[in-house]
Formats: C-alpha cells, sequence, structure tokens
C-alpha cells in the first residue's frame, strides 16, 4: 500500500489540474502511465472481495490497518477526478461494495469508513460484481500475450542460446472463448461430458488432456481470475489423472512469459501465482524442462539484482524450497548438471549456496553420530569429477569477478567459498596442482581486470588454508605474494595462524627456569623455519612480538639479561631478520615501528653496555636494511628519535650512522611512494668477514685432500674450530657439501661434527634444508647401524626445520628402528613429539 500511495502522490504532485481531452486525443491520455497501477490494484480488490472465503478477513484487514488503507482511499478520492477520469466508476464500484459488505455495522465508525463515505457512490449506477472486472485497456493480462504472437504468425519461438535448450517452444495459434453460464455447443456425449467438468470453475474451456488446449486455457484468462482457473484446472487434473498435462502447460507458460518478447508482460502477481502452483503440482521439478530450472533456481536478469528471479521472485527462497523437499538422487543429478560446464548466464552466487546447501541438508545428517572424534572430518555426500570441481572453480572466481567489478572500493567482500572447494580438494596434489597453474597465469598478466583480481584473491586465500602451495606456484607469481596480501585488506583465517600465535607468545613470554632454556632451542627452529618459508603468514600476528617485548622495557638490566630474557631479544631479531624484506612492507609499517620502539626503549634505559652489544649490532643492521628499502618512512621513524641516538652514538660507534641519518633528514616534507618498496629491495648487509677469507680456503683445501684416517679426522676438527668462531653464513654458503658427505661417514667423530654443524646451518637458514634431506635419508638408510643409529638419535635436532620433508625422512627413521636400531625409538617419539609444533603449517 505504502508503493501504491508513493506513486499515485507523484502522480498528483505532478499536475493538479484535471486532464481535458481535446479532440482526437483520448481521455485521460495524460493517465496512462499510471493506468496499469490503478488497474493492478482494483483487480486485487475485486479479487479478494468476490471470494466469500477471503472476504470478510479483507474487509478486517483493510479497517484494522487503517493506517494505510485510509490515506490510500483518500489518494483515490482524488486521483480519479483529477487525473484518470476512466477508472472513475470501477473505484466507485469497489468503495460501493466494501461499504454495502458491512452488513453488521461492525466497522461503522472506523477512520476508514469515514474516507469511503467522502466518495459519490450515489451519482453512479453501481453495477454487479460478477463478472469480475476486467478493464478493456489493461495491458496486464495473460491473454495479451497471444497478441503479438499471433500477429506476428509465428508458431514457435526459440529459446536463447545461453539455456542449451535444443528444443522449442510451440505456441497455440488461436484462444478458445470464454464459456459463460448456459452456454452451450453442440458436441457429443463423452465432449459434453468432460465440458461438464471442465466448466466447474473454470474461466476459459479447455480440454484436460490437451496441453496445447490447457495452455491456451491459461493464456486467455485474465489476471484477476487466474488462480481461480489453476485451481479448477488442477482439481480436474487429478480427478482425470492428467496432472502431467498441467505441469507442462505452466512451465511452458513460464517459459514463454520469460523469453517472448511482447509489448506487454504478464504481471508479477500472476507468475508468482504461477510459481506458487508449479511448486505444488511439481515440488521437485521432476517434469519441468531443464531450462526453466535453470531460469528459475539461478538464472541472471539485466534489469533486475542478482537472487531476484522470474516475476520479482526471490531465488533463495526457491532455492531453500527445493533443496529441502527434492530428494536426493534429484539435488545430485542437478548439481552434476549445473558443474557440467561452465554458464555465464547463471548466477554464479546461486549455484555454489545451491551445491554448499546440498552438501548440508539437515535430512541427511539425522540419525548420524553427533559425537565424532575431535579430528575426524566431514564425510564427502557426493562424488564430484575433476571436470565438476574445474567448473566449481570457475564459479567462485565467477562470484569474485561480480563483487570486484560493481565494488570498485570493496565495500563489500566476496562470501568465503574455498571450505566448499576444499571438501573435495582435500590433500589431492594433483588437483591442486591443476588449479594453482591456471591461477599463476592469470594473476601475472599485466593488465589490472576484475578477472585478475579475482584470480589473485582466490591465489592467496588458497595460500592461506593450504601453505604448502606454496610449492606449486610459479615464481613470478611466488613474487606477487606480497601485492597479493597488500591488497586483500580482510585476509581470513589461515592453516598456520595456531601454530604461529602459540610459537610467538610462548616465545616473548619468557619464564625464569631450565625449562624455558631447554625448550627455547626448539621453538626459535620452528619458528624460524615458518619465517623463511612463509613470512607473510608469520607478519600476521606481529602484534604478538611487540606486546611480548613491550614486557620486557621497564627491567632493570640485572633482571634483563637473567631469566631467559636476554636470550629472548636476540631470537627475536633473529627471526626479524628472517622476515626481511617483507618485513617493511607498507601494511605492517606500524608494527615494525612499534617494535623498535621496544629496543630503542630499552637502550635508551640502559644505554649500550658490552652485554647487549650482540643485540644492538643487529638492531642497527635491521634499522639500516629499512633505510636501504624504504628510505622516507624510516625517515619519519628515526626523526623524532634524534636525541636518544645521538646519545647512544656517544657511548658506540655502532649509532653514529643511524644518528647522522636521522639529522641530517631534510626539514621539508618529503615525498612517499605509494607502491610496494619490498618489491625491489636490497639484501641485508652481510658482515665484514674478508679476515677469514685465507682461513676458510685453508681449511676446504684440508678437507678436498685430507687422506682416510687421522688426517681426515684433524680437518674436520679444524672445520669445527673454524666454524665456531666465524659467522655461520659462512660456513652454510661455504661447506655444505662437506657437510652433506660427513653425515653418513663411517667415523663416529666426522659424523657428530657433521651432524652439530649441520643442525647449526639449518637453524641458521632453513632455506637450505632441500640441499640436506637426501644425505640424512642416505644415513637413515644406511647398512651400517651405528651410522643409522646416529641418524637417528640427531634427527631430533634438523626435524623441524625439515618439516616440509618430515613424511619421507620419518617413514626411513621408522623403518630403520624397525628393522636395524630398535634402541633408538625413543628418538623417534622425540622427534614426532617436536613436529607437534607445526601443527597446521
Amino acid at each position: 500500500m505504502r508503493l501504491v500511495q508513493h506513486h499515485i502522490g507523484q502522480e498528483l504532485r505532478g499536475g493538479a489540474a484535471p486532464s481535458t481531452p481535446s479532440t482526437g486525443t483520448p481521455e485521460g491520455e495524460s493517465a496512462v502511465p499510471l493506468r496499469p497501477f490503478l488497474s493492478e490494484l482494483f483487480d486485487a480488490f475485486t479479487h479478494c472481495l468476490q471470494h466469500r472465503s477471503s472476504c470478510s478477513v479483507f474487509l478486517e484487514g483493510l479497517h484494522n490497518h487503517y493506517d494505510l488503507s485510509a490515506p490510500l482511499f483518500r489518494l483515490l478520492l482524488h486521483l480519479p477526478r483529477v487525473k484518470d477520469p476512466y477508472h472513475l466508476v470501477p473505484c466507485l464500484n469497489i468503495v460501493s461494495s466494501i461499504l454495502r459488505l458491512d452488513h453488521a455495522r461492525l466497522y461503522a465508525s472506523t477512520p476508514l469508513t469515514a474516507v469511503l463515505k467522502m466518495f459519490p457512490v450515489g451519482e453512479v449506477v453501481v453495477a454487479p460484481l460478477q463478472p469480475a472486472y476486467e478493464p478493456r485497456s489493461s495491458s496486464f493480462s495473460i491473454a495479451n500475450l497471444t497478441t503479438s504472437t499471433t500477429a506476428s504468425k509465428s508458431k514457435e519461438v526459440s529459446l536463447p542460446a545461453t539455456l542449451n535448450m535444443t528444443t522449442t517452444i510451440s505456441l497455440p495459434g488461436t484462444i478458445k472463448p470464454t464459456l459463460h453460464p448456459g452456454t452451450v455447443k453442440s458436441t457429443s456425449l463423452a465432449d459434453r461430458t468432460t465440458m461438464t467438468i471442465s466448466s466447474r470453475g473454470l474461466h476459459t474451456q479447455c480440454d484436460i488432456n490437451n496441453e496445447e488446449d490447457v495452455l491456451c486455457s491459461l493464456m486467455a484468462t485474465p489476471s484477476h481470475a487466474l488462480e481461480r482457473h489453476v485451481r479448477a484446472l488442477v482439481e480436474i487434473a487429478v480427478k482425470c489423472g492428467q496432472l502431467t498435462t498441467v505441469r507442462a502447460a505452466l512451465s511452458r507458460l513460464l517459459l514463454l512469459s520469460a523469453h517472448v518478447k511482447t509489448e506487454t508482460k504478464i504481471p508479477r502477481r500472476s507468475i508468482a501465482l504461477l510459481l506458487d502452483w508449479l511448486h505444488v503440482v511439481d515440488p521437485e521439478l521432476l517434469e519441468t524442462p531443464q531450462p526453466l530450472r535453470k531460469m528459475l533456481l539461478f538464472s541472471k536478469y539485466k534489469d533486475k539484482p542478482l537472487g531476484v528471479g522470474l516475476g520479482g521472485y526471490s531465488q533463495a527462497y526457491l532455492l531453500g524450497t527445493f533443496t529441502q523437499q527434492a530428494n536426493w538422487k534429484t539435488l545430485e543429478q542437478t548439481v552434476k548438471e549445473l558443474l557440467g560446464g561452465y554458464d555465464p548466464s547463471l548466477n554464479p552466487g546461486g549455484v555454489l549456496d545451491f551445491v554448499w546447501a546440498v552438501t548440508r541438508v539437515p535430512k541427511l545428517w539425522q540419525g548420524r553420530e553427533r559425537r565424532t572424534p575431535r579430528h575426524a572430518s566431514d564425510p564427502l555426500l557426493m562424488r564430484l569429477q575433476p571436470l565438476h570441481l574445474q567448473t566449481l572453480a570457475l564459479y567462485v572466481l565467477g562470484e569474485k569477478c561480480e563483487y570486484f567489478d560493481i565494488n570498485t572500493e570493496h565495500k563489500t567482500k566476496a562470501p568465503d567459498r574455498l571450505p566448499l572447494l576444499l571438501q573435495w580438494y582435500r590433500d589431492n596434489d594433483a588437483l591442486y596442482a591443476d588449479l594453482i597453474s591456471k591461477l599463476c597465469q592469470s594473476s601475472i598478466l599485466p593488465v589490472d581486470t576484475p578477472e585478475r583480481k579475482a584470480n589473485r584473491s582466490l591465489l592467496f586465500q588458497l595460500y592461506l588454508r593450504r601453505p604448502r602451495v606454496l610449492t606449486l606456484m610459479t615464481s613470478e607469481a611466488r613474487v606477487l605474494l606480497p601485492v597479493m596480501a597488500s591488497a586483500d585488506e580482510d585476509d581470513g583465517e589461515s592453516a598456520a595462524d595456531v601454530a604461529i600465535h602459540c610459537l610467538l607468545t610462548m616465545i616473548c613470554s619468557p619464564v625464569p627456569g631450565r625449562e624455558f632454556r631447554k625448550r627455547l632451542p626448539d621453538m626459535e627452529a620452528a619458528i624460524r623455519t615458518l619465517a623463511c618459508r612463509h613470512p607473510l603468514l608469520v607478519l600476521r600476528h606481529s602484534h604478538l612480538i611487540f606486546s611480548g617485548l613491550g614486557g620486557l622495557t621497564p627491567l632493570n638490566l640485572i633482571a634483563l639479561k637473567g631469566n631467559n630474557n636476554f636470550d629472548v631479544l636476540l631470537v627475536v631479531v633473529g627471526v626479524l631478520e628472517l622476515l626481511h624484506p617483507h618485513l617493511f612492507s607498507l601494511r605492517h609499517n606500524q608494527a615494525v615501528a612499534r617494535i623498535f620502539d621496544c629496543y630503542l626503549d630499552i637502550f635508551g634505559r640502559h644505554g649500550s653496555p658490552p652485554d647487549l652489544m650482540a643485540v644492538a649490532t643487529r638492531v642497527v643492521d635491521l634499522i639500516h636494511a629499512w633505510l636501504a628499502t624504504d628510505r622516507p618512512r624510516a625517515l619519519l621513524y628515526l626523526v623524532p628519535k634524534t636525541a636518544l641516538l645521538k646519545s647512544l652514538s656517544l657511548e658506540t660507534k655502532e649509532w653514529r650512522s643511524l644518528a647522522v641519518a636521522a639529522a641530517s633528514a631534510p626539514t621539508t616534507p618529503m615525498q612517499i611512494p605509494t607502491e610496494d618498496p619490498t618489491l625491489h629491495a636490497p639484501a641485508l648487509p652481510l658482515p665484514n668477514t674478508a679476515w677469514l677469507h685465507g682461513e676458510a680456503e685453508s681449511v676446504t683445501a684440508k678437507l678436498t685432500h685430507a687422506k682416510p684416517g687421522e688426517e681426515q679426522s684433524e680437518a674436520w676438527r679444524l672445520l669445527s674450530n673454524f666454524a665456531s668462531r666465524a659467522p655461520m653464513a659462512i660456513v652454510a654458503r661455504r661447506f655444505p657439501n662437506f657437510l652433506c658427505w660427513g653425515l653418513h661417514n663411517s667415523e663416529s667423530g666426522i659424523r657428530d661434527i657433521a651432524w652439530g654443524l649441520t643442525a647449526k646451518v639449518l637453524l641458521h637458514d632453513p632455506s637450505l634444508a632441500p640441499q640436506f634431506v637426501a644425505a640424512v635419508l642416505h644415513a637413515l638408510h644406511s647398512s651400517d647401524c651405528s651410522v643409522a643409529r646416529c641418524a637417528c638419535e640427531k634427527l631430533p635436532d634438523v626435524i623441524l626445520t625439515m618439516h616440509e620433508a618430515a613424511p619421507d625422512v620419518l617413514t626411513a627413521a621408522f623403518v630403520a628402528v624397525t628393522s636395524r636400531v630398535p634402541s633408538s625409538i625413543s628418538d623417534l617419539t622425540k622427534a614426532l613429539t617436536l613436529l607437534t609444533l607445526h601443527t597446521g603449517a
């Protein structure tokens, strides 16, 4: 009613002068745009007043909701005289009927009755309400569908190619006339019997056995009489066993209303009525053509928002009723038809909602075990082929493209569809490889389009949920991961979130005692491995770092050096070094600044004593790396710290370069670039080790030319002595081949040195782990029991940094323990226990 009031009010405001018909001009020509609204309104009123079952309820509703009905009739009181005299008589007929139907005068004193009595009902002859009012010029009639089709003498109308329909819809050429009461037609006895049955409640004569006849009767019936006619058709069809004919006629009429171009369209009320009856006679849409099923449930319409179907019907409601009422065979067939090939004419959101709903239908879960194990995965209700999964991924991309195309400012986020994909992908590497390959190809395109944004968004979300797909990405796509992360502000959850959160929380919350000092190396190895392999995932939790370090800043120097606090400061600095250059991306500037604040507060409180120089040197190198990567933003951070840097530079020379950089910063505002500075960031500067080159060359020569025996053992002792004094970066760069060879050497002394240095090298740079996997497997498979036992004993020292190859390494260790060295079962158990630190990663 509010909508009708709005339209009528606009018409009245448009011009209050009565329209005077001129010569050759039809009466009320200015009201032609409003006539469809009035025709539909009067049709609805007439329809409700004609039915005895609904008449009393309708009257009660009108008078009870007088706040809506009274203003509406007050507008109708002025509108026919001012804008549209054509509808004056029907309006007065309806008002008179409402007044006459109040026999008991129950509503004589309501506000609506007061308005209705203002109508001049005595000035016109009130026509009976039977037959129902149908304006001759009203364009809202199903019968008008045939005016354009018969005028063109076209017997067939082809549907668009997007529906993949090979058949056509045959249209009736003529419409049979209405049978009024008392009309008799000369027919045979059988036909007379059929007519007698068919004419009960029908508005138009039809043969219930003939689909064309039923369709003709539906098209010839005006909108106000359509519900009574369809109800009578269904009742007669049930008695005669011809319900299939009515289903087919309703389906054809709905298809015709959607795809035949006519001057006038079926009213929304009539289409909704047809859909309701189709839902009654065919709730599972079993006998409904596949094109109509797609059109009703999933099609997109140009002039309507997504999710609004034929006649303004909500596709979500139709999908819900269809999903709940259809049997499993129908649902499975519909899903496989949808996923048989990508159809751009369908609403991808509707398709994905339907597929998700089918896998979560409540009635399919009734009677199942409710107390399932904690880590149990839901069983798959439906098996899909790789082709179906590829189409499903295309629909996910299609939905993302629509969101990126419509919401250019990303105000609305596309629904998360990855759980739908992953419930079928699971751990199938072949499926992941195919999908990742296609996403990478589309993500590196040079032109920024909604398609490229959608592919990048899905690729990054897939990386978050399954970090191991990083190995399947191309090098070009891997470089663009920081850009993808910055474009997607709300990343969602990641499979590694729990592991990273636990590790950073435990590391940044030191506890006094030997137990924490014993566990710290294992936690450091785990977090360094994650930081090296997945820096973007670790940086998502950077707030845990400065939150934990903030508790160390007020401690005095003695407490800072004790209680494992100093070790935590070193571990955090080492993790930050591995996060370079992603550490200095635009989205992490605030977190980086707060982390450096914690360290500078400690140095500002205690200065730079020799005990803290190991931390101070590495912090200074990190700030220099920030200056080299993003100098404008780094200077914005350093300028307020100029006084502190000057005071620190007076104590030690390591701070002088930063003090000079802060003091010499330009006073005028600098132009800050908007692009990501990490794409072209230089590497961290290596320490000056020129004085060690000669000794390193000497050790390399002795290891190369040493003969087996005492000479070879002496060369390895020299290597151990050199590694204790030199930076681990030199050992990792110069001696990896010697270390791999020493892991399975027959001399126990050499093996111990090789395993010890390998653990240190992998802790320093976990990215070198793939180079040592083959040597570790060779040692575990060795027929020499001493070599296999040593490998099993040292396995807990390296398993955390080799967690990507853990399945192969643990399998080899299990074979060795069960066949050759059963005494090492405790070492294998410890290695398995340590791997729980990587849960989810």
